[in-house]
Parts: structure tokens; sequence; C-alpha cells
């Protein structure tokens, strides 16, 4: 007796990509605005507990003393980028589905979530990030495995069940769902970079000239502010467009996986 093959249906890494960008677009500027604030609240708060010398990293032997405050901020930090990639899948989600956006609904349903969003987006940081240390391809497979945690939690309420939801939806999907991350991640890259050099120009730092650093007394407060706000506006794009991509990974997921209609996923969790 013959096997049967039945092809599985194909994700389109270029149909998701191009209904990103068409998604993002549509609601730019609460996209923007939501990822610029929450970047400057977590910028801040890594200047006000670790300080302009180890927030800037110039001075390497303060960073390895006061080693607990990078900690601290970098916590602060993960809770600022859970909660707002949170928001904005939601927001995407219902752009997709033709859905009344909900703004306070939103943020009330982030913050319940919070706790296993940021213990799991941390997780998955950590491990992606160490696998990229070790070789490119374990990162950004352990990124694909794990892509969709925030949907699964924020839209499906699986708690802290959302890496297991995860790697059981982008199952037989993970290299195209590697080839979109890495379109994505170009596209943001080419974004930020310019406004990332612009920001550190501003300060007397230099990308091409890493070893010679300023001194933080000659770096005032308003160059300070000005350093958060050029970065922010580089993490507000990232944020919201990784955001509106993770958003758009679930649905196409859930397309193929369950046949449901976008308009129809969460009342099948509600």
């Amino acid at each position: 007796m013959s096997d049967i093959y039945i092809e599985k249906e194909p994700f389109g890494v270029g149909a998701v990509l191009s209904e990103s960008f068409s998604i993002l677009f549509r609601k730019f500027f609460p996209i923007f605005v939501i990822g610029f604030l929450l970047s400057c609240i977590s910028m801040m708060s890594h200047f006000v507990i670790a300080g302009k010398e180890i927030a800037l990293g110039l001075n390497p032997d303060l960073s390895a003393i006061y080693g607990g405050y990078a900690i601290l901020a970098f916590i602060i930090q993960q809770i600022m980028l859970s909660y707002c990639i949170a928001i904005i899948v939601q927001l995407a989600y219902d752009l997709r589905s033709n859905t009344p956006l909900r703004y306070t609904h939103y943020s009330k349903t982030a913050f319940r979530y919070l706790l296993p969003l940021t213990i799991l987006s941390t997780v998955v940081s950590l491990l992606g990030g160490f696998g990229l240390v070790l070789l490119i391809v374990p990162g950004i497979w352990i990124y694909a495995v794990w892509s969709v945690v925030t949907p699964a939690v924020i839209i499906e309420g699986k708690g802290f069940q959302g890496l297991a939801r995860s790697a059981e939806l982008t199952v037989s999907y993970r290299w195209p769902i590697i080839g979109l991350i890495m379109l994505a991640g170009l596209i943001v890259i080419i974004c930020m970079a310019p406004l990332a050099y612009l920001s550190t120009y501003l300060i007397g730092l230099d990308f091409f000239a890493i070893d010679v650093l300023p001194s933080a007394a000659s770096i005032s407060n308003a160059d300070i502010m000005l350093y958060i706000a050029i970065n922010s506006l580089a993490n507000a794009l990232m944020y919201g467009f990784s955001g509106v991509v993770i958003a758009m990974i679930y649905i196409r997921l859930r397309e193929i996986k369950d046949g449901i209609a976008t308009n129809n996923v969460a009342e099948v969790f509600s």
C-alpha cells in the first residue's frame, strides 16, 4: 500500500509581511505612540536606577560593580516590552478582523497577563540570545518556535502554557517563520540604525571609535533626554512592527491549523 502524501498549505511569507505593513500603516500613529511612550518609561527607569555611566556603558568597571542595577533595569525593560507588545498584538488582531478598537481593554488585558508574559518573554529572550551567541540558526529557531507566545497568552488565555501552545502552532512552519523573522529584522535594522547612530553621536559616542568614551560630566541632562527621545523613536518602530508581525503570524497559523477565520479565533477562547 503506497503512502498518501498530503501537501501542507503554504504559510505565505510575502503575504504575511505585506499584510503586516498594511495593518501597521492603517493605525501607525497610535501604534507608534504606544511604543514611544513605553520605551521612554523603560529607558528613563534605566537611567534613574543605574545612572548615566552604567546606562551608557561609559565606565565598564562601574558596570561590573553595580551589576545588580543593570539586572533590575533589564527586568523593568522586559516588563515594559511585554506590556507594549501585548497591547500592539491585540490592536493589530482587531484591525485584521475589522473589530472596533478597544484601547482600554487592551491595556487591562495586557496588565492581567503581565506576569506570565514577562516571564515567558524573558525566557525566550535569554534562550534565543544564547542561541544567537553560539550560532545564528539555533537562536532564530528558538524565536520561531516561540514566536506566538504573546497572542497565545493574551488572546487564548493560555497563561504559562503559552510556550507549549506556541510550539504546537508553529510545528511544520518554523522555516517560513524564520524567513519572515529575518526579513522583518532586516527591515527594523535599516530603519533603526540611522536613529541609533544619531543618538550616540549627539552625546559624543562614536560607533567607529568605541575605545574613546566621553566623560559622564560632559553629558548634560538635556543630552540624556534627547538620547532617550531619539532611541525611543527607533524602539517605537521596532515594537510596533514586531507586534504587528507577531499578530499576523499567529492569525495565519490559526487559519492554517484550525481553519478558524480571524474574527472567530477570540470567540473560541472567550
